[in-house]
């Protein structure tokens, strides 16, 4: 047998690929491909998954949890073993919100739901907390329903911050809206963002219907015209305080006293200002008459431009401006938050902060704390600086006071001079003649309880008319002028004397006999007599009568001795004028 080398066989042809078997092979490799890259998506699906910081749990139908996070394990204390086969009932508070949640949003015909909610949620510890929650249904390819996605953050430590601004916004809110002042706070570009009670009464028109309005377009052109200034000095960052006589929508034209505080941040960009606007109508009215008052929020507060304080329900002191400390100085070292009112006015009174207080200390305390409590209508308070303030107090609702201190030291100055004008005679100085009888009847009485004497003087000017007459009623006024500055100067201190009518004039000098006033009478017709009056031009001669009797015990009534001097000042006209003439008390008179 011959050995056939393989070189010399004729070579096999090629076998052909079986086109089903490279089919399936490139089908195979496809979905291979495909695996992966599902594979790929799972895993970094999961990583993502496992990564975020809030609680996500993907549950079936039935709520049961399939898949859960590491942040769903850290926020509720379970485990991962603990959690995944569990009902989601587990992480709420109370079954009743599980199955209003579940009938809200976990159910076949769910909208998808990505607006967040809140719930009360249960940690494995007890802990209840408040859990922001985004929860959505999920669906195959085909729309329908295979299970439900929920992202749970604790947001407790955000509603407590939500809690404790919206305290603060309802504090400043009730304090504004406690105040009869108008208050508004309007941004830079002259919108109002906040007003209070008396700015919707004022303005006419609702918080909501103002809020966002511009300040003109409520105001209005002509008051407008008046406020701009103010305005564009404030958005400039600078303080302004100004009074001015404006119309307010409803109708009311007010004198009041505008003060705008800039509003800047951080970087002291203005962003508004806060105004409050006092109506000080009656105070203008009373100035007129010589009678003066002022009256009446962490930037409204500052702007108020009197003293102001609030004490909350323990009668604590929790909002003050520097104005309030500025009026106790005594006590300024104990106006800080915390000092409760009881505090704040002991020490007042131990340091002589209270002029009123002074030798009668409890029981003045005891009045101004049951004030303070049960507060009505506005009290005037005397510091020992001789400052007069009037406070005005007001209870809130959470059962706190906010209180006002104006200062109408000026106002008290102009009703004591007020008072003074009211029982002096306008021309010559001297008292009136309601006020000469109110005083002779005091000294009447005294003389009558405790004995003693004074004596009465009536003083008539002689031939008045022929001065009148020949130099006209101007050079008589003067006269009567210069004759009371020589009463004045002739007299005692304890005398009184007063312009009794015309040119007549009346004293009554207590402690004082018949003879001793005769004798002052005697002095004081010498010294009118022997004086030019009207000195320059021209230059007047003038002499007066004088009648002169004494009161005692004997007279019932003080106007007998006043008629008696009568009787005496006509003698002595009687008997050719420029006399004094004594006129004896008579018994049983």
């Amino acid at each position: 047998m011959k050995l056939q080398l393989a070189s010399d066989t004729e070579p096999e042809p090629a076998r052909q690929p079986d086109p089903l078997v490279v089919s399936l092979l490139q089908e195979n490799e496809r979905l291979q491909t495909e695996l992966n890259e599902q594979r790929r998506n799972v895993e970094l699906f999961r990583s993502v998954f496992d990564c975020l910081p809030d609680g996500l749990a993907i549950a079936d139908q039935n709520r049961t949890i399939q898949i859960s996070n590491p942040g769903l394990s850290e926020l509720f204390g379970y485990s991962k073993e603990e959690l995944v086969g569990a009902q989601t009932a587990l992480l709420y508070e109370s079954k009743e919100e599980f199955e209003i949640q579940g009938r809200a949003r976990f159910n076949l015909t769910a909208e998808e739901q990505l607006a967040p909610y809140q719930v009360k949620y249960r940690k494995k510890d007890g802990g209840v907390f408040s859990g922001e929650t985004i929860g959505t249904p999920l669906r195959n390819s085909g729309g329908r329903v295979i299970g439900y996605l929920g992202a749970i953050r604790d947001v407790t430590e955000r509603e407590q911050v939500h809690r404790k601004t919206a305290a603060n916004e309802s504090l400043l809110n009730l304090i504004a809206h406690s105040l009869p002042e108008l208050v508004n706070y309007v941004s830079a570009d002259h919108t109002l963002r906040f007003v209070n009670s008396t700015a919707e009464k004022w303005y006419d028109r609702k918080r909501e219907d103002l809020i966002g309005t511009r300040f003109e377009d409520v105001l209005g052109p002509t008051a407008s015209q008046i406020v701009l200034p103010c305005i564009n000095k404030a958005l400039t960052g600078q303080k302004v305080k100004k009074r001015a006589e404006i119309k307010y929508p409803d109708g009311v034209t007010r004198a009041v006293e505008i003060s705008y505080v800039p509003d800047m941040d951080e970087m002291g960009a203005i962003r508004g200002f806060v105004a409050l606007v006092v109506d000080v109508s009656n105070q203008r009215k009373i100035e007129r008459e010589l009678i003066a008052s002022e009256t009446r929020l962490t930037d409204a507060v500052s702007a108020i431009p009197d003293g102001f304080a609030y004490f909350d329900h323990e009668d604590a002191l929790q909002l003050f401006n520097e104005q309030y400390r500025a009026i106790y100085p005594k006590s300024a070292h104990l106006i800080v938050q915390g000092t409760t009112f009881d505090e704040l006015i002991r020490d007042g009174v131990e340091r002589g902060q209270y002029q009123e207080a002074i030798g009668n200390e409890e029981a003045w305390i005891k009045h101004r704390i049951e004030a303070h409590r049960n507060p009505g209508d506005p009290l005037e308070q005397r510091l020992d600086d001789r400052r007069w303030l009037r406070i005005e107090e007001r209870k809130t609702r959470d059962g706190g006071t906010v209180g006002i201190r104006v200062d109408i030291t000026d106002a008290k100055r102009r009703e004591h001079e007020l008072e003074r004008l009211s029982v002096t005679d306008a021309l010559t100085g001297l008292s009136n003649r309601r006020s000469f009888l109110d005083r002779i009847a005091q000294e009447h009485e005294r003389v009558g309880r405790y004995g003693g004497v004074m004596s009465v003087l009536l003083i008539d000017v002689d031939h008045f008319k022929r001065i009148n007459d020949t130099y006209g009623h101007v050079t008589g006024d003067v006269v009567l002028k210069e004759l009371a500055g020589v009463l004045a100067d002739e007299l005692r201190d304890p005398d009184v004397v007063c312009r009794y009518g015309g040119e007549e004039f009346a004293a009554f000098l207590p402690e004082t006999s018949m003879g001793g006033a005769f004798s002052t009478a005697e002095r004081v017709r010498e010294a009118v007599h022997s004086r030019q009056f009207c000195a320059g031009n021209p230059k007047i001669q003038v002499s007066v009568s004088i009648g002169v009797t004494q009161s005692d015990q004997r007279d019932k009534r003080y106007e007998n001795a006043l008629v008696r001097a009568d009787r005496a000042l006509y003698q002595a006209k009687e008997a050719g004028r420029n006399q004094v003439i004594v006129a004896p008390p008579e018994a049983g008179e």
